[in-house]
């Protein structure tokens, strides 16, 4: 009867044990959520509507980011944000290598999905803005991250609806993988506003504490 006690113990040993490791790995493979990044440790990148020097990318990469603005002749013109790095040798395979090309980074929800935005814009109408992003830098050289803000459309531009942030770090295709661009921005979180906003730019400062980066154009 002991005999069996003890295997019984050993068994639901090996069981805890194996569970606990189960875990850790489920742990270790989640990516971070928004909420998870210190948005203290990070700087927002200060931009006008023209071309900005950003150094925004790895080690001897020249990032540029261009921002430009649609008019619309009424109360929903919208801004459009294009991100570039230019990658000097080494950074890149030599069969790719080319000095003087503008890389263009492109986010990214789902790398395998290949779903991919080109740009990112700012739009709304009247009082509030719907959409619009920050672009970071960190304090601590960790890559870069851009945060997407999101608001539902509801039944007008001024309700105040739903805002989801979405966050994306900046990642390099060291393994130049076919398919995958040479740099892009790669989801690694999502959260929704702890309350409505009609305005994401207030979402922004209220939920995440980051200010904007430019005086807006109406």
């Amino acid at each position: 009867m002991t005999c069996q006690l003890v295997a019984a113990c050993r068994y639901l040993g090996f069981v805890s044990l194996a569970l606990i490791a189960a875990a850790t790995m489920a742990q270790s493979d989640a990516k971070p959520t928004a909420s998870a990044v210190d948005f203290g440790t990070y700087k927002v990148v200060k931009l006008v509507y023209g071309v900005n020097a950003v150094s925004f990318g790895p080690a001897r990469t020249q990032g540029t980011v261009l921002l430009g603005w649609r008019d619309n002749f009424n109360a929903h013109g919208f801004g459009v944000g294009t991100f570039y790095l230019k990658a000097p040798q080494g950074t890149i395979p030599p069969s790719f290598q080319n000095d003087d090309v503008l890389r263009l980074v492109t986010v990214w929800d789902d790398v395998k999905g290949s779903k991919e935005a080109l740009t990112v814009t700012t739009s709304g109408g009247a009082d509030c803005v719907l959409h619009d992003f920050r672009l970071l830098i960190s304090t601590q050289h960790k890559p870069s991250i851009l945060v997407l803000a999101d608001r539902e459309m509801g039944e007008s531009f001024i309700d105040e609806e739903r805002v989801t942030f979405k966050t994306y770090t900046l990642t390099q295709n060291v393994e130049a993988m076919p398919g995958t661009p040479a740099f892009y921005f790669d989801l690694t979180g999502q959260r929704v506003a702890k309350r409505k906003y009609c305005d994401v730019e207030k979402a922004f400062q209220d939920e995440l504490g980051l200010g904007d980066y430019r005086t807006r154009l109406r």
